[in-house]
């Protein structure tokens, strides 16, 4: 996806979060955004890619609180015992006042420097036959087809209260999470962008499989 020259949406009207409230199950309990890529902590390429494209920024996070507080404002879980990626969604729309909120994972390191301004895109002008989109998620194709990131997103702040009540009624899922408030999915050529760091084997490989 490649936006035009213009910015759909001022970068100060969106307010970014990156997270790294999870569990880490797959990779033993460890927290992720700590994990060393290249030199750095995951945490770090995140910020690196990400700061530039957002008015503000926030870090999700359940453990090592301190630690992440010393680069962005960390916002917690308000559910106990890790619930999942929407539960960090909910606690950042609580803590902004921008408009509008894009969330990352902390552990896909090479993110496109264009990636909020095309969600931003599919948001506004994607066409849909179920009216306006309140979230557009990132989308791309690779060898086993097409593959819906749904943690990658853009987020109009208006779904808070909606997207809270969810949580609080049992909702975990991104995917419901996503056609209950009439998503829109953003496709993106390059898939190795995309690349997700979230077991032991995928980070041994990791060199090789991103840019």
């Amino acid at each position: 996806m490649t936006p035009s020259p213009l910015d759909a949406i001022p970068r100060e009207a969106i307010t970014g979060v990156i997270l790294c409230g999870g569990q880490g199950s797959r990779m033993g309990g460890i927290d992720k955004g700590w994990i060393d890529f290249d030199g750095q902590p995951l945490v770090q390429h995140a910020l690196a890619r990400f700061a530039p494209q957002v008015g503000t920024l926030l870090i999700s996070a359940n453990r090592n609180i301190d630690r992440y507080a010393a680069l962005a404002p960390v916002v917690t879980d308000t559910e106990p015992d890790f619930p999942g990626p929407l539960a960090g969604i909910v606690a950042a729309l609580h803590a902004t006042t921008t408009p509008y909120l894009a969330c990352i994972p902390c552990d896909v390191p090479r993110l496109p420097s264009d990636l909020v301004q095309g969600l931003a895109h599919g948001l506004l002008y994607q066409a849909g036959e179920d009216g306006a989109a309140t979230v557009a998620v990132a989308a791309t194709h690779d060898t086993t087809g097409r593959r819906v990131h749904p943690v990658i997103a853009l987020i109009d702040r208006t779904i808070l209260d909606s997207s809270e009540a969810g949580l609080r009624q049992g909702e975990r899922r991104m995917m419901s999470w996503l056609r209950r408030h009439n998503g829109r999915t953003v496709d993106f050529a390059d898939s190795t962008a995309f690349y997700n760091i979230n077991t032991p084997a995928l980070l041994e490989h990791a060199s090789d499989a991103t840019p």
